[in-house]
C-alpha cells in the first residue's frame, strides 16, 4: 500500500467555541468543522479566514498564545501514524 502525506496542510476550525454543555450539544457549528456546514454560520470566518489555518499559521497561533509545541516535530508525525494505522486496519477490505 502506498500512502502519500503532504507536509503542508490546513486545519478546519469551528465558528463557535467548542463545548459539550447541554446548551449547544446539538449545535452543528460547534461540532462539525466541515466547510459545507461552517459556511452557513453567522460568524463564519470571524476567527480565521474561511475557518481554516495552514500548519504554519497554526504554529504561529501556538507560539503567540504561549503553547510550547512544535507542530511539525510532534503533532505531524502522530497524524501520519494515525493515518497509517487507520489505512492498515482496512487494507484487506479495500483490496490493496
Amino acid at each position: 500500500m502506498d500512502l502519500y502525506f503532504f507536509k503542508e496542510g490546513y486545519l478546519r476550525t469551528s465558528s463557535t467555541p467548542y463545548s459539550l454543555t447541554n446548551d449547544n450539544i446539538d449545535d452543528k457549528f460547534v461540532h462539525l468543522t466541515n466547510n459545507a456546514v461552517q459556511k452557513y454560520a453567522s460568524n463564519y470566518g470571524e476567527f480565521e479566514k474561511g475557518n481554516q489555518l495552514s500548519f504554519k499559521q497554526f504554529q504561529k497561533y501556538l507560539n503567540d498564545t504561549g503553547f510550547d509545541l512544535d507542530f511539525q516535530k510532534i503533532t505531524y508525525p502522530k497524524m501520519k501514524e494515525q493515518v497509517l494505522v487507520s489505512m492498515s486496519s482496512v487494507k484487506k477490505s479495500i483490496n490493496i
